[in-house]
C-alpha cells in the first residue's frame, strides 16, 4: 500500500500510535504523551513534538518512554527507506482509558498533527 501510496505521487505520513503504562518497575513516568523518532525524515515528528508542547497542560516527552533503535520494525522498515515522513506516537494509558479521554486525545493529537503537517515539505 505504501509503495502503491509512492508511485501515485499521494503525500504520506507513516503514524505509529501506541500506549505506555503510567508507572514502570515502581517508577512513575511525568509525560503524557511521548514522541519517538530516529533518522530519516524526523521533521514531521519534530513538529508535531512542537505543536503538542505548545498546548496548555501537556507534559510532552521527547524520544521518552522509550527510544527508537535497530529493534524496532515498523517505523525503521517501513519509512526510513521510502524517506516517508513518521512519528511514534506513546499516549499515557490513564488519559485514554475512558470514551472521554480518547476523544480529548484524538482532537488534541489531530489539532498537533495537522499543526505539523502544514509547516512540512510532503
Amino acid at each position: 500500500m505504501l509503495d502503491d501510496r509512492q508511485h501515485q505521487g499521494r503525500a504520506t505520513v507513516l503514524v505509529s500510535l501506541h500506549s505506555f503504562t503510567p508507572i514502570l518497575n515502581g517508577s512513575a513516568r511525568p509525560w503524557d504523551v511521548g514522541i519517538l523518532y530516529w533518522r530519516g525524515r524526523t521533521d514531521f515528528a519534530l513538529g508535531l513534538r512542537d505543536a503538542l508542547a505548545r498546548q496548555t497542560g501537556i507534559v510532552v516527552g521527547d524520544n521518552v518512554p522509550y527510544a527508537m533503535d535497530d529493534t524496532d520494525y515498523t517505523v525503521p522498515y517501513h519509512a526510513f527507506s521510502r524517506a516517508l515522513p513518521y512519528v511514534e506516537i506513546e499516549v499515557k494509558q490513564s488519559l485514554i482509558d475512558d470514551p472521554q479521554g480518547q476523544a480529548v486525545w484524538a482532537a488534541r493529537l489531530g489539532t498537533a498533527a495537522r499543526e505539523a503537517l502544514d509547516r512540512i515539505a510532503l
